[in-house]
């Protein structure tokens, strides 16, 4: 190894532990609000999508946690009465992420032109003749 490399070689974090154990936020204590309201949300978009498949469920689970973090950065940076650069740069990767989750989940959902209803039963008497 070149000289170089050993310079820029990332030295061990001395914080880490030495074994890793996952956190799941199905597993926090329930009593807390904030946990409470980001089940909720999972639940509800969860009905609201279909989804029942591990990838959605996982889909849903991030979209649930992006879009409490965005209302959170929203409230502070009202409270605070100050938007400096480097939140706007991260509440917009936030806003970007949460929008490309909501895609994939089949969630852009636009409407469509409806006729009136003198149409709508012209349309089927005809078909029915």
């Amino acid at each position: 190894m070149s000289e170089e490399a050993k310079q820029t070689r990332a030295k061990p974090d001395p914080t880490m532990p030495a074994r890793w154990k996952p956190k799941f936020l199905n597993k926090m204590d329930s009593r807390l609000s904030l946990v409470q309201q980001i089940r909720r949300i999972q639940n509800d978009l969860a009905e609201e999508t279909g989804a029942t498949s591990i990838i959605k469920r996982a889909l849903v689970d991030r979209f649930s946690f992006l879009l409490t973090m965005l209302q959170t950065m929203e409230v502070e940076a009202l409270e605070e009465g100050r938007l400096d650069a480097a939140a706007v740069g991260r509440w917009t990767q936030a806003t970007n992420a949460l929008t490309g989750i909501a895609k994939q989940l089949g969630l852009e959902k636009k409407a469509h032109r409806v006729g009136s209803l003198r149409t709508y039963v012209e349309t089927k008497r005809e078909g029915v003749a």
